[in-house]
């Protein structure tokens, strides 16, 4: 007998597991919808639903759910979001201050973001972009994302797809990545980043406005916008000088920040240097100069050679002679701005020599 007890109990306690998993799961209920021209549904609010996590059902009256509409959500304290597979719209700011919303789940792959559809979500961590999914620009502006994990399949960062993400601070972009698109990082948070040897292409003002102090860009990249670091203030080593780019690059990639052309040698050796100079030997026309840094991160001198000077530097003053004057190079030993005597009164005007 008890035998028998412990097993209904044991029954019973399994089918409330499994009904409460069932219920967390389940399509939400009392959701207002709109019925579209060509038979499917729009949900367009969240109606008389009080749950926290809300799943988006597949149907609606026996037909499709396709789309949610613009600030159908809004404003609302839901944390959690499931968006079903049926669903191939979400229109512009659909979750739109949604302080709460912590989790975004998509289960379908053709899909398009509008603008804004999530943005200001201060309490949206961390977020999952999706292979197949058509981001539309600023998606997630002024939420609080500062994590982000890119499916395998993804190949472009869209267009402006994190601008406005202030804390987002740094980020990995993985080796699948062929091209960021323009303003994809604009006035975000952003203080460093690790750009893979996939890409190729870097988008118009892709990390305009941020805040980044150094960046190793790689030999894969083909073509590069206008002005893609434009306003970055702290913007000090890219490992690409402007003398040796590619001619597909922008002539005012690194406009109004404060990038200052520094070999790719300095800069890279396992790490990006934080560089303090230390010593300078200034060039001449006949020797090499030579900059003596110190990397604070690794406490190493690492060392940056300037080209010949082409300038002469003069040996004492004048040197002359009957049909003219010249200057001996100290360096070179060879006379230059030489030329004829310019006799005013009896004197030369140059070097002063009498006639």
């Amino acid at each position: 007998m008890k035998k028998t007890v412990k097993i209904i109990i044991l029954c019973i306690a399994l089918c409330a597991v499994l009904g409460v998993f069932t219920a967390c799961n389940a399509p939400s209920e009392g959701l207002e919808y709109v019925l579209n021209r060509d038979m499917t549904f729009t949900v367009k609010s969240i109606g008389l639903c009080g749950e926290k996590e809300v799943v988006i059902p597949d149907t609606y009256n026996g037909a499709p759910v396709t789309e949610i509409g613009e600030f159908a959500f809004s404003g609302y304290e839901i944390t959690k979001v499931t968006i079903s597979d049926s669903v191939s719209v979400i229109n512009e700011y659909a979750f739109r201050g949604c302080t709460k919303l912590e989790e975004i789940v998509i289960k379908g792959n053709n899909l398009t973001i509008e603008n804004r559809a999530f943005s200001e979500c201060s309490s949206l961590k961390k977020i999952t972009i999706e292979e197949g999914v058509n981001y539309v620009e600023e998606v997630f502006w002024g939420s609080g994302v500062n994590e982000v994990e890119f499916e395998d399949g993804v190949v472009e960062i869209p267009m402006a797809l994190f601008r406005g993400l202030k804390d987002l601070k740094s980020m990995v972009i993985p080796n699948t990545i062929h091209r960021i698109g323009a303003f994809a990082f604009s006035h975000s948070g952003l203080e460093s980043v690790t750009l893979p040897d996939s890409l190729t292409d870097i988008g118009m003002c892709a990390f305009s406005n941020t805040a980044l102090t150094s960046i190793v860009i790689p030999a894969s990249v083909t073509t590069m916008g206008s002005r893609v670091f434009s306003d970055c203030e702290n913007l000090k080593y890219v490992t690409s000088a402007p003398a040796s780019a590619p001619s597909t690059w922008a002539g005012d990639w690194y406009a109004d920040s404060d990038y200052q052309p520094i070999s790719a040698e300095l800069l890279w050796n396992g790490h990006v240097h934080t560089l303090t100079e230390t010593a300078r030997t200034p060039a001449t026309c006949i020797t090499l100069g030579k900059v003596t840094y110190h990397c604070s991160g690794c406490n190493k001198d690492v060392y940056e050679t300037l080209p010949k000077n082409e300038e002469h530097v003069a040996q004492g003053g004048w040197r002359y002679d009957d049909t003219g004057h010249w200057k001996l190079c100290m360096y070179c030993v060879k006379n230059f701005e030489r030329s004829p005597h310019n006799y005013v009164n009896g004197s030369c005007t140059v070097c002063g020599k009498n006639a």
